[in-house]
């Protein structure tokens, strides 16, 4: 019969017993982890209260991201790791990364430095007098940190400096937006940042009684701000024999749930930040609830807003009256976005949205392994985010690109998501998934892809080779002698001036270009541009101003400088008369972009 285990005459464990002993056993698991989630709760609600202390709340429906934690640890852990955690913050040394060393800012008086655990900031105060605030909070940890000081009212106001942290520097708050530089502009948290940068974020300030009526739930992105209020999900759970009986909670139907929802309600929930939006009731995500549309979904609590060539939208005629120049701080003229943070309009107005299956979940995620800078998928990088849909090589194979395989010219994005918006001080890629065109480059002075990385061609060059390759029709309009970066870089808009002075600091754009007005040393690619980049460098919009030292600084191999030190390479004189016919074509018309 062979060896038996135990006593064969003993009755078997009731299903009961054993449903319990699991539960201990999880139980015990998860006590770790609990004690952990409650530490990190209890520092984060500090922060809160230092921060905001008569405006944050917990509303019944919300838990805040520390009860997510001894459940779900490697969701709570892959977000902690992102910058969306960091977003906004409460400020402390794990959290503040300026250099608070208290070196003059300005000939002002302005300073940072630090104290101890604590940070300090000199602000403007009564009748000009220079006085001495505490940091309270901070927005930003990837590109640029800016630093918030409290009111007597509870309002956050910033500190007229932002740290960048490509250049660990300090550089005027308003060096940093794309409009003319002004003077005394103060910037208040609780109007229009708290929306995005906060879970819950109400907006909710009256300058003119001082009144603030803003709250939030948790600071920086966090989980309920994708999931949807989670208190019934917590409740719920609390159980062991609902986790043993519902394991990882996917049946429960209160929180959102990725491989549950549709791509295009996920999609949604990323359009709540990533879109071009009227906010029509700024309190609905608080007060309504999932009861009234699916959990996050924007239809909810706002109205994304298209351009006339995509929809025609009556509640454009109402935010045209506010502002008339809605549309072109915000779109190329034929519809397509031209700022940052917005890529949820690309996607709705792209070819690949036909697919029900497309949305942001298909190239990016928050938790799955993923790429900090831009929370795009390891198994997402390269062509592979076009190859996943498109799998013929027919159709991005050398035949069809017609450059090298291995080469920039070959990558699907390059191509079809060219770096044409505009935000951070850098170019960033078009999330409207679209193919290089001559003639819509003339119609919307965008730039196209080819020009964007052959910065020496002309756009006639660009028009032969796309009817040669494509059969594209050639420009009936006479084209511009002149290389068409480089005419973007001194000739545009503020906007495609600073769009070409990001691209002169590109390397595939470098490697693909040459003197288009001369010899170039092979070993020396891309000194050719630094004159004509350099000629950027009194532009009259300061944050141009500081896209071309960045990119100046890639070319001479140094360290960022300052507009006043930065010695320029001799220009030769035929350059120079060109220099000076372009920038007398200069596009003096204000392009201040929403971003």
């Amino acid at each position: 019969m062979g060896e038996v285990a135990g006593d064969m005459n003993a009755p078997p464990w009731p299903r009961w017993l054993a449903a319990l002993g699991l539960g201990l056993v999880v139980a015990a698991t998860l006590a770790g982890g609990l004690v952990r989630g409650l530490r990190w709760a209890r520092s984060d609600a500090e922060g809160l209260r230092r921060v905001l202390p008569a405006a944050v709340r917990q509303p019944e429906r919300y838990t805040g991201a520390a009860a997510c934690r001894p459940c779900h640890p490697a969701a709570f852990e892959s977000w902690h790791h992102s910058y969306h955690r960091s977003m906004t913050q409460a400020a402390s040394p794990a959290a503040v990364l300026g250099r608070f060393d208290g070196a003059p800012l300005d000939e002002h008086g302005h300073a940072a430095w630090r104290r101890g655990d604590g940070f300090y900031v000199d602000m403007p105060g009564a009748e000009g007098q220079i006085e001495p605030r505490r940091v309270v909070m901070t927005t930003g940890s990837h590109h640029m940190q800016v630093y918030w000081v409290a009111e007597e009212s509870g309002a956050l106001v910033s500190f007229p400096y932002s740290f960048l942290l490509e250049e660990n520097a300090w550089v005027p708050n308003e060096s940093t937006l794309l409009r003319p530089g002004e003077v005394g502009v103060v910037y208040t948290w609780n109007r229009v940042c708290i929306q995005c940068h906060a879970v819950a974020g109400v907006p909710g300030f009256e300058p003119q009684t001082g009144t603030v009526r803003s709250s939030v739930v948790d600071l920086g992105i966090a989980c309920e701000a994708c999931h949807g209020p989670g208190r019934a999900h917590v409740d719920h759970f609390r159980s062991p024999l609902a986790r043993y009986r519902e394991r990882g909670g996917e049946s429960d139907a209160s929180v959102v749930g990725p491989s549950r929802a549709s791509a295009a309600v996920v999609s949604e929930i990323c359009a709540q930040c990533h879109s071009i939006t009227a906010f029509h009731d700024d309190d609905a995500w608080v007060r309504q609830g999932h009861e009234v549309a699916p959990p996050a979904s924007i239809s909810r609590w706002g109205t994304v807003i298209q351009h006339p060539a995509h929809a025609d939208q009556p509640q454009l005629d109402v935010l045209l009256e506010q502002d008339s120049e809605y549309l072109v701080s915000r779109f190329w003229s034929d519809g397509m976005v031209r700022v940052s943070g917005r890529e949820y309009n690309g996607l709705i107005a792209s070819p690949c949205r036909d697919d029900p299956a497309f949305g942001c979940l298909s190239c990016h995620s928050m938790h799955a392994p993923s790429d900090r800078d831009d929370q795009l998928r390891a198994d997402r990088t390269g062509d592979a985010m076009c190859t996943q849909c498109h799998d013929d090589p027919a159709r991005w194979g050398s035949a069809h690109t017609h450059h090298a395989p291995q080469s920039p010219g070959s990558r699907c994005a390059n191509c079809h998501m060219p770096h044409t918006t505009y935000g951070l001080l850098k170019a960033m890629r078009s999330h409207q998934i679209d193919r290089p065109s001559v003639q819509a480059t003339l119609d919307t002075g965008r730039p196209n892809a080819c020009n964007a990385c052959h910065l020496d061609r002309t756009l006639a060059w660009t028009a032969d080779a796309l009817h040669r390759w494509y059969g594209d029709p050639m420009p009936s309009e006479a084209l511009p002698p002149d290389p068409a970066m480089i005419r973007w870089l001194i000739a545009g808009d503020a906007g495609q001036r600073a769009l070409a002075a990001w691209h002169f600091g590109w390397e595939p754009a470098l490697a693909a270009s040459r003197d288009p007005f001369g010899t170039q040393d092979a070993a020396d690619a891309g000194a050719w541009a630094i004159p004509w980049v350099a000629a950027l460098l009194d532009d009259p919009y300061p944050a141009v101003q500081r896209v071309a030292l960045r990119t100046l600084s890639r070319l001479s191999g140094g360290p960022p400088r300052s507009v006043s030190s930065f010695e320029t390479h001799p220009m030769r004189p035929e350059d120079r008369a060109r220099l000076a016919t372009l920038r007398s074509q200069r596009d003096e018309r204000a392009v201040d972009l929403a971003e």
